[in-house]
């Protein structure tokens, strides 16, 4: 009984110690690889704000999201230290060459639609042999292919959206 109570008086005192925080960067590479003739618009929005990738036929191109955050170290409970993620919250794929785009739900897998899951299977998620715990560098690069092409929807509105290059 009283083993526990000075155990339990000794863990309180270690944790109330002095608190030391430090800065954490979590940075995300968001890549299209085109591998077809199309010519692509991708917009990334994500909890950091929203960027766009254009992509011209047979290239990649690449925009770069970044979180800094304090978190708290030392000895401290396992969910009191993290580190705050760059999550995509909506993409949109448009298809300039034939006015196609395609909106994943973001739902996640369990919730995915077909045409989802044919989209997901084209990302490939790396991380940076550079990355920490404190400061992970990860990459997601989603492959175009004509499996996608085949899973976008005609979208007339893309007329009034990109009339730059629907002149």
């Amino acid at each position: 009984m009283y083993s526990v109570l000075i155990i339990s008086v000794g863990i309180l005192l270690v944790s109330c110690e002095g608190k030391k925080y430090e800065d954490a960067v979590y940075t995300r590479y968001q890549t299209l690889v085109n591998t077809t003739e199309k010519r692509l618009c991708y917009v990334i929005e994500t909890n950091v704000g929203r960027d766009t990738v254009i992509s011209d036929g047979n290239d990649s191109s690449s925009v770069v999201f970044r979180k800094k955050s304090t978190i708290e170290t030392g000895f401290s409970l396992a969910w009191e230290r993290w580190i705050a993620e760059v999550n995509v919250m909506q993409e949109t794929l448009f298809n300039l060459s034939d006015t196609s785009k395609f909106v994943p739900s973001n739902k996640g897998l369990s919730e995915s639609s077909e045409n989802d899951l044919i989209y997901y299977r084209h990302f490939s998620v790396t991380e940076n042999k550079l990355s920490t715990a404190n400061n992970p560098i990860m990459y997601f690069n989603l492959h175009f292919t004509d499996s996608i092409v085949d899973i976008m929807h005609k979208d007339y509105t893309m007329l009034e959206k990109f009339p730059e290059y629907y002149k």
